[in-house]
Formats: C-alpha cells, sequence, structure tokens
C-alpha cells in the first residue's frame, strides 16, 4: 500500500500530509523526555492518519451499493425461501412458516394456495407485503435489513409456552405443531440438536400447548443481530434458557483453565519484554 503524507517517523525535510498541507520545520522548547514523548505522539498521529486514510479509500473502492437500493438495505437477498413471484393482477408471497406472518398477511387479505404453498395477495397490494416480510423476517424479496447470525438455544430449566402459541425466541418460531397437533416440529429456520419437546392438546384439539425439557438444544438460523445483541443487554442469570452465537461454544472448565493459564504466561512475557525495552530507554 502506499504511503500518504509523509508518514515516515523522524522525517525531517518538509513533506506534505494526507490533505497536501506541507509540513515546516518548527522550534519548541522541550526537555529530551518531553521531546521524546511528542515525537512518539506524533508518529502515533502520523499512523493513525494513514490508517484512517487507507480505511477510506478501501470503502470507496469496495462500496457497490446501488444508489436504489433502501437506505436500510445492507445486502440483496439471495435466500429462494423469500421470494415473490408476479403473475397476471397476482402476486404469489413465499416465506418460512411464521404464525405471526400469516395473521398478518391474512388481515391484507392474502389467501393461502394449497398448488403453490405461498400466499396469494392481489399486485396493488405487493408493498404491503414486502413491509409485512420486512417487519416479520427484516427481509423481503429484494432486500436483507439486518445481519443474520446463528445462536443455539440451551434450555437450563423445562418451560412451556403459553397456550395455542409456538415457541418463538429472537423473534424466530423454534418449534411449531404439525400432524395435526399430534407432534412438534422444528421451525423452518430451526434445528432441534439435543433433547426433546412434548405436545398436549385439549378439546378437539383446537388447543394445545408446548413444552420443552430441561437440556433442550436447538439452534436457530437467521437471527437478526439487532435482537440477538438486544438478549445481550437484557439477558439476566435466572433466564430459561442460555444463548451461544455460532463460533463461540461453551467450553469445559479444564479449556477455561488451559487458556487462562495461556494468558497468564503472555502477560509476563509482555512484561518482560516491557521491561528489558525500558532498560534499553
Amino acid at each position: 500500500m502506499k504511503k500518504m503524507g509523509g508518514i515516515r517517523a523522524g522525517a525531517g525535510r518538509p513533506r506534505l500530509d494526507k490533505n497536501g498541507e506541507e509540513r515546516k520545520n518548527r522550534y519548541i522548547y522541550a526537555t529530551d523526555d518531553e521531546h521524546k514523548q511528542i515525537k512518539e505522539y506524533l508518529i502515533k498521529i502520523r499512523e493513525s492518519a494513514e490508517i484512517s486514510s487507507a480505511t477510506e479509500i478501501a470503502a470507496d473502492e469496495n462500496d457497490e451499493r446501488p444508489e436504489e437500493w433502501p437506505v436500510d438495505a445492507i445486502a440483496k437477498n439471495e435466500d429462494d425461501r423469500y421470494k415473490i413471484e408476479i403473475k397476471d393482477d397476482k402476486a404469489f408471497v413465499y416465506t418460512p412458516y411464521d404464525d405471526i406472518f400469516i395473521k398478518k398477511i391474512t388481515q391484507s387479505r392474502g389467501v393461502w394456495n394449497k398448488e403453490t404453498s405461498c400466499w396469494t395477495v392481489d399486485v396493488k397490494k405487493l408493498d404491503a407485503a414486502r413491509k409485512i416480510m420486512k417487519e416479520i423476517f427484516l427481509r423481503d424479496d429484494l432486500y436483507v435489513y439486518d445481519d443474520m447470525l446463528t445462536v443455539k438455544i440451551i434450555m437450563k430449566e423445562e418451560n412451556t409456552w403459553p397456550w395455542n402459541t409456538p415457541v418463538r425466541i429472537f423473534g424466530k418460531v423454534a418449534a411449531r405443531p404439525y400432524r395435526d397437533k399430534k407432534e412438534v416440529c422444528a421451525g423452518d429456520d430451526a434445528a432441534i440438536v439435543k433433547g426433546s419437546l412434548t405436545i398436549s392438546t385439549a378439546g378437539s384439539r383446537r388447543d394445545y400447548i408446548i413444552t420443552i425439557n430441561e437440556g433442550t438444544e436447538i439452534l436457530l438460523y437467521d437471527v437478526p443481530r439487532s435482537k440477538y445483541e438486544k438478549y445481550l443487554k437484557q439477558a439476566e442469570e435466572d433466564d430459561i434458557y442460555k444463548v451461544i452465537l455460532e463460533g463461540e461454544e461453551e467450553k469445559t472448565i479444564e479449556e477455561l483453565r488451559e487458556e487462562k493459564e495461556r494468558l497468564v504466561m503472555r502477560i509476563k512475557e509482555i512484561e518482560r519484554k516491557i521491561a528489558v525495552k525500558e532498560k534499553q530507554e
């Protein structure tokens, strides 16, 4: 990468900074120690300016965001489960299962199409359908409006969800009834990797209730980062479940002790290097 603004430490001749302003020789009265600190501080300022400039240049070079994108969109949608097909005066809306989406699209006069397994709305209500998709999934058929994460949910105790309510975590359907409410299945963006769930019904099977057993582990996909970060701010020790971000699996106590030992050794090594440099100066 090309150096910008004469970043070289200790340069004595006039050079231009990143904004084109000439550097001049300036005299100040200072002790040797003060002079040394000034030089070190000046080097840091120039290095910071170089990093900032390089970041701005890289951002300009890599910014391929089309101007027509919505201001809050962060990427194009490439997930075929979220799509809209238009035929004549009808729009066919495809999404994963979500009970709240069903309620809202139905209120907009959406009709379930058994043949195509999607919702059908009038073309004139296409914008309304996309608005509902964005509200529920933080994406529509065109754009994605948040970073999507994968998290693991570990139940710390048995818990029963309210009557006639799918298991919903981070706004995602983690589990729901199927086979005429005789069994429980994972949501479209979930996988039950350990443990079990049970379902009970009442009356004519119209009413149901789902219970997740202690120790059950559920993977949730496409969790919006904003909802995950909101959870982190509000998480309490007595929460009924624990959340682990993908790639940050919980370590055993032996692994934690080994990591602590490595960190302690590293700190000692750094302290030794600092002591050597201080003696040299």
